[in-house]
Parts: structure tokens; C-alpha cells; sequence
């Protein structure tokens, strides 16, 4: 086998510091991603907070009632 086709490893410590300088950046984009999202959604974002509210509760408010009415205790 010649050097050429021997296959590489990439040193242990390097794979540590690129998996986290990749976290890193993703954490930031995150964060700029939020927030332009916040900018852009604040005219409406209590709309939205209350819809996604309404979406959670009112099933179970309805699973809650129906099992008043079914169980007396």
C-alpha cells in the first residue's frame, strides 16, 4: 500500500474542536436567526402566542371535561 492510499484519521483533538467551533456557530445562528424572527413576528407574535396557547388547552380542557362527567367520584 503507498502513502497515497493509505487512509487519513483526523487526530482526535481536532474532531473535539471542530464539533465544537460547529456548535458554537450553530448556536449563534440560532440566535440571529431568532432573533430577525422576533422583529419580523412581532407585530403578531400575540396572535401566535395565543393560538399555540389555544391549541394546547382547549384538547385538554375537552379530555379533562369529558372525564369529569364520566367518572362521579
Amino acid at each position: 500500500m503507498t502513502i497515497a492510499a493509505r487512509p487519513r484519521t483526523i487526530p482526535e483533538s481536532a474532531v473535539r474542536r471542530l464539533r465544537r467551533s460547529a456548535i458554537a456557530l450553530l448556536y449563534i445562528v440560532a440566535a440571529i436567526a431568532a432573533g430577525w424572527l422576533g422583529i419580523l413576528a412581532a407585530p403578531i407574535l400575540d396572535r401566535i402566542i395565543i393560538t399555540a396557547a389555544a391549541v394546547v388547552l382547549v384538547p385538554v380542557t375537552v379530555a379533562l371535561v369529558i372525564d369529569f362527567f364520566r367518572n362521579p367520584d
